[in-house]
């Protein structure tokens, strides 16, 4: 969905700015004046959250208005939050913001975390409810999402042979668009965000990762530069 932020903004964000700009420039603010302890580097990026690393859609909106009940960061995540129980018909429980500072930033391919018993790492202490679904908005950087189609025990493909490598699909997220799957979708497959490794005067190509000068080559993406992902885990 290209506007989803455009929509479910449409309410809280100013006339005079769009929407994924104004939210984008307000968690900026927010994670700068967060308190101490409440944003932290995980893989390849940052996360926003308490200090007790709860991301649950409750926790994450409260720092947000730790200091401002009308703080636009607590606004926009209000509304990113309605809009997706109402457009999809889920009931969100988790909230991941993802701080992706330069094109250097990554999201490595994972598995969204959906039974209540998983964890998400050997020194994970977050608390996940069963959750059913993924809506994930970005805002700021356009990059290309992997999504990688998986042939272990959870999945239900198998291998066409012994040199078959599995499917591999990249698809742009752009400011203000978002991405939605289901567990069945989950089970079966991997996404993730790799960093871009972009010098000044050199693109990614659209269709693979070979890099070349852009002398007469059409320009197929966009230069990586800051951008942030609003992961709402659903039940």
């Amino acid at each position: 969905m290209n506007d989803a932020v455009a929509v479910a903004l449409k309410d809280v964000a100013p006339s005079h700015m769009p929407a994924d700009q104004w939210l984008f420039k307000a968690l900026v603010q927010a994670a700068l004046h967060a308190p101490e302890g409440c944003v932290w580097k995980s893989g390849g990026k940052f996360l926003l959250s308490n200090e007790e690393r709860n991301q649950s859609a409750n926790a994450i909106v409260g720092v947000l208005e730790r200091n401002n009940t009308e703080s636009e960061a607590g606004k926009g995540v209000r509304a990113l939050v309605s809009f997706t129980e109402q457009e999809y018909g889920y009931r969100v429980t988790a909230v991941q913001l993802n701080f992706h500072p330069n094109h250097k930033s990554s999201h490595k391919q994972h598995r969204d975390i959906y039974g209540a018993g998983q964890k998400g790492g050997i020194n994970c202490t977050c608390s996940f409810m069963k959750c059913t679904g993924t809506v994930c908005y970005s805002l700021g950087s356009s990059r290309q999402v992997l999504c990688e189609t998986i042939t272990d025990a959870r999945s239900k493909y198998q291998t066409c042979g012994e040199e078959c490598q599995g499917m591999k699909t990249y698809k742009w997220m752009h400011s203000g668009s978002a991405m939605h799957f289901n567990a069945p979708w989950n089970n079966n497959h991997t996404h993730g965000a790799s960093a871009c490794h972009c010098p000044p005067g050199w693109r990614v190509l659209n269709h693979c990762h070979v890099m070349k000068r852009c002398q007469g080559i059409p320009p197929l993406d966009e230069p990586c530069g800051p951008r942030i992902s609003i992961a709402l885990l659903c039940a």
